[in-house]
């Protein structure tokens, strides 16, 4: 009888010694199975292998395999072939590599029977037919070319610009000291940080300073080329047309960051510019495209020379542009308006005609955040123009006379005007012109707790909306309480509001009919939550009431600071909100109305009043706009 003995040698290695013919095909298997596993483990060390050693073998598979990253392929055996003592494993080799592309193709492996064993006849051919001693496989990456974020009318807002990297030469610098002190100086970095850089760098590394625009970089070049040390490099970055332009909503575009790296799942490289905020992060798969692949086999002869050729390629697929509606012109002329505003503060506009939001600023440095479109803040006495709607629809005249003492109490709450006005008995225009608080208050016992709900969801707001962006449409719950009523009535109790949400209930007035704002359009936004239920939407004469309202605070209210404003008839309403624990309290300002077909919300994080905070504002902001 033939025995087979199995002998162990080392952990994981199988030899067979056989005697018989089914012996040799169990041996068989087995052989290719364990040539299965140093493949998908890219660790020959425990194959049998015939004229080497193992070590010699992985070392070869390592050198010849490692310009294509740390990734192993998935192999199968289609069949085998057996010739007395030689056999022959047809095989299929599939590399997976970064976002799923996939290079497929067949080798062959031979194994000689030796003293009852199958040994694998090693030759890089075993990984590729092509491959030979001395010659080894790179994977090059090919990203492909990012498109722009675009605006009104497909004009393109994000695109490659020239950039410039300054940094530092270590070897080549004379006095490290004074050069980053200079450089400091110069280019508004921190001398301290940058000379620890430095010195913790290599003598010949390229040390980064700064990342100039080309308008920046222009009036400082002359000195830059003086200093000993100073490298500069010149390359492309997509960028707005300047650094403030709607940077909040557009985002930046920058090297890729371990916490992107490791989310995209395999997506990006090490190498890729990706965007990193605002809607070149939201959309940079879009934007970005895929990214092209090629496999080189290259060979080094003895001379030093090598010699390449391509193997495999996939080519890249370029991106799609994301389009918005923001306008560039009036985009601008917002983020002018902001322009040396020491506060947080935002500046959306919205177009009267369509709901398309034309401008997002904020100010004096975004830092991730979007006030403009995400900030829930009570609205002040902005909201008086919702209020007022609901009151309307209650049957209210504009010329009833109502009282605005200088306290109104309701349920044990006090509640005052904005220093401590008194009006009286007067038509309810004027309360609105005058901004008084506790008119409305008075005047909000008339409604119904759903009533200011539904007179927002008329305006547009407090409702889901389909930005293609994220946002907050403001929040205008139910009253539980005759309280909560009254404060709300003038914006100060449990409604919450975003400048967006402001400008599209302005921009709802002026248009005479409900609007939903739109931003980005392309690809077309998925629709948020379940649709609302249906409300009643602002009926023109409603509409039309509001907007004299609003432009009797521009001509003899609280909004005066804009009447005579370039570019025509404004009409505004202003607002101070309450917030935090202080006394007397902290405040925010805010500006709300619409000139022509712009409707606008200026919102001041810490501000006195609306006018004297947010006016200023809107007046840069329209004069800016009526400039052209």
């Amino acid at each position: 009888m033939t025995v087979a003995v199995l002998v162990l040698v080392g952990v994981g290695l199988v030899a067979w010694r056989v005697h018989s013919a089914s012996e040799r095909a169990r041996a068989a298997t087995a052989a290719a199975q364990a040539l299965l596993r140093a493949f998908s483990a890219g660790d020959w060390h425990t194959l049998p292998v015939a004229g080497t050693t193992p070590a010699a073998v992985s070392a070869a598979y390592d050198a010849a395999t490692k310009g294509l990253g740390a990734v192993h392929p998935q192999v199968t055996v289609g069949g085998r072939s057996i010739t007395g003592h030689r056999m022959t494993a047809a095989l299929q080799i599939t590399w997976i590599f970064p976002g799923g592309q996939r290079w497929s193709y067949p080798s062959q492996a031979h194994f000689t029977l030796s003293d009852g064993r199958w040994l694998l006849d090693w030759s890089p051919a075993v990984i590729h037919p092509r491959l030979g001693p001395g010659a080894q496989l790179d994977l090059v990456r090919e990203p492909a070319t990012r498109a722009p974020i675009e605006g009104r009318g497909g004009s393109v807002l994000v695109t490659n610009r020239p950039v410039f990297d300054v940094g530092i030469h270590p070897a080549k610098a004379t006095d490290l000291h004074q050069l980053c002190a200079r450089l400091g100086a110069l280019l508004g970095v921190d001398a301290t940080r940058l000379e620890q850089r430095v010195k913790a760098s290599p003598p010949d590394q390229f040390v980064p300073v700064i990342t100039l625009r080309q308008a920046d970089y222009a009036p400082v070049r002359t000195v830059l080329e003086t200093l000993p040390g100073v490298i500069v490099h010149a390359g492309q970055l997509p960028l707005a047309p300047t650094r403030a332009f709607a940077r909040s909503l557009l985002g930046t575009v920058g090297p890729v960051t371990k916490e992107l790296l490791d989310a995209s799942h395999a997506r990006l490289a090490a190498t890729d510019m990706t965007g990193l905020s605002g809607l070149s992060l939201q959309y940079d798969q879009r934007l970005s495209g895929t990214a092209g692949m090629r496999v080189d086999l290259v060979h080094n002869d003895t001379s030093g020379a090598s010699t390449t050729s391509t193997l495999w390629s996939v080519a890249a697929v370029a991106g799609q542009p994301v389009r918005t509606t923001l306008d560039a012109r009036v985009q601008a002329a917002a983020d002018a308006a902001l322009s040396g505003v020491s506060s947080p503060a935002a500046l959306v506009a919205v177009d009267v005609a369509t709901g398309d939001v034309r401008a997002v600023a904020v100010g004096p440095d975004p830092g991730g955040y979007d006030t403009a479109l995400l900030g829930a803040y009570s609205p002040g006495s902005t909201f008086k123009i919702i209020t007022t709607l609901a009151l309307l629809r209650r049957g209210l005249s504009v010329t009833t006379p109502v009282s605005c003492p200088e306290f109104a109490t309701v349920d044990g709450k006090t509640f005052h005007n904005y220093d401590h006005e008194v009006l009286g008995s007067v038509p309810f225009h004027v309360d609105f012109a005058r901004s008084c608080n506790t008119a409305f208050i008075g005047a909000s016992a008339r409604l119904g707790r759903n009533d200011l709900t539904q007179a927002a969801a008329a305006l547009g707001v407090g409702v889901p909306w389909a930005l293609g962006t994220p946002a907050f449409a403001g929040k205008v719950p139910a009253a539980s309480s005759r309280l909560l009523l009254a404060a709300d009535s003038f914006g100060q109790g449990q409604v919450t509001m975003s400048p967006l949400a402001m400008a599209v209930a302005a921009a709802s007035v002026a248009h005479g009919g409900t609007l939903t704002p739109r931003l980005v359009i392309d690809p077309p936004p998925t629709p948020v939550g379940p649709p609302p239920s249906p409300v009643p939407g602002i009926r023109p004469t409603e509409a039309a009431t509001i907007a004299a309202l609003m432009r009797e605070v521009v001509t003899s209210g609280t909004g005066q600071v804009l009447n005579g404003t370039p570019g025509g008839p404004v009409s505004a309403k202003t607002g101070t909100a309450e917030y935090g624990t202080d006394n007397p309290p902290r405040t925010h300002a805010w500006m709300v109305g619409f000139q022509g077909q712009v409707a606008f919300a200026v919102f001041v994080h810490d501000g006195p009043t609306g006018a004297g905070a947010a006016g200023p504002i809107v007046q840069r902001f329209l004069r800016a706009l009526a400039a052209g």
